[in-house]
């Protein structure tokens, strides 16, 4: 309501900030919430890597992942306080700040932090899962499927940097036309962000449950496995939600309707964010998604269970098995990290 507050005079009187026809929606307003609440997100990304909030900081891919989410909403809640203080709202800019200029190059740090999640989510599942072999005739096999899910998170990063750049100029009056770059740019996130990261989720989900065991960490593996489809699955909702209202005929007319449209853009980049949060802290101190530690023990062979499952011994961590464990084969991406954690 602070927002959208109740209609005004006729749009010709509005202000600059003013959006809608009844002038109901108070866009400065907006980005000074928007400031606050990446403040906070990237505070509490910080606190997570660095702070002893745990009795054991996170390592290897988990702290990448939560600085390179930080380091998102930190860009995005800076773009948020030179908008409102250099920002032109009216129309594209020649000189002061662009709106959206910080922020685009945030969402690049962002698909980083998805493709160094997912990366070490596959290296995991490659010794956890029920891999067998994947000869001619297994065109679908799990090993393929984690390839697959490697090589998708991978190209999203590589298109993403480029589309994100030029949107970020996007509101200068030197740039290519605004409608041009927005049209590529929202059609290339309804590509990447719905299509192809929902069907990532789903073939995480679809391999969690079917290819790995029931110990311990298999549990933990599962649940953070789960936790990511469901998010995906609001994030398509609210994605859905924010196109149907934009396309709508009462989005120039109704403030109200264009504070939400910006609430659930807002909403949709805020999960992404806050779902690190709840991936690594649902962890075990020990799991290998939190612990390079016992990251590289896994990858390295591990140790075997008391029930014989592979990775229920992910909580011992440097203990040497008895005998030697069959090594099943690394992939490239799952090598070098082994090597880099054991430097």
């Amino acid at each position: 309501r602070a927002i959208a507050k109740r209609p005004v005079r006729a749009w010709w009187a509005c202000t600059r900030w003013q959006r809608g026809m009844d002038c109901s929606f108070d866009l400065r307003l907006f980005y000074i919430l928007l400031c606050v609440a990446w403040g906070l997100t990237a505070a509490v990304l910080l606190c997570l890597t660095f702070a002893p909030l745990r009795s054991r900081r996170p390592t290897g891919s988990a702290r990448r992942c939560l600085l390179l989410g930080a380091t998102s909403a930190l860009l995005n809640s800076l773009d948020a306080i030179l908008y409102v203080n250099f920002g032109n709202p009216v129309w594209q800019v020649d000189s002061g700040y662009g709106a959206q200029l910080l922020a685009s190059i945030g969402s690049i740090f962002l698909s980083a932090a998805v493709l160094v999640f997912v990366h070490a989510w596959c290296d995991i599942a490659s010794v956890l899962g029920k891999l067998g072999s994947s000869g001619p005739s297994e065109r679908w096999s799990p090993r393929r499927w984690l390839s697959l899910i490697r090589r998708t998170a991978t190209v999203i990063l590589v298109v993403q940097t480029p589309m994100a750049l030029l949107y970020s100029v996007s509101d200068y009056g030197w740039a290519p036309k605004f409608d041009t770059i927005a049209a590529a740019y929202m059609a290339w996130l309804a590509i990447s962000l719905v299509g192809l990261l929902s069907a990532i989720s789903a073939l995480m989900l679809l391999f969690a449950r079917g290819q790995v065991g029931d110990g311990k960490a298999e549990q933990s593996f599962r649940r953070v496995t789960l936790l990511n489809f469901l998010e995906q699955v609001l994030f398509d909702i609210c994605w859905t939600l924010s196109g149907a209202l934009y396309l709508s005929s009462a989005y120039n007319e109704l403030g109200s309707v264009q504070a939400t449209v910006f609430s659930l853009n807002f909403l949709l980049q805020w999960l992404m964010h806050i779902q690190l949060v709840f991936f690594f802290t649902m962890c075990d101190l020990d799991d290998p998604l939190y612990s390079q530690e016992s990251y590289v023990n896994l990858l390295s062979g591990g140790c075997p269970s008391e029930g014989g499952q592979q990775g229920s011994a992910i909580g011992m961590a440097g203990t040497a098995p008895e005998e030697p464990v069959k090594q099943l084969p690394l992939s490239s991406d799952g090598a070098d990290a082994a090597a880099a954690g054991a430097a």
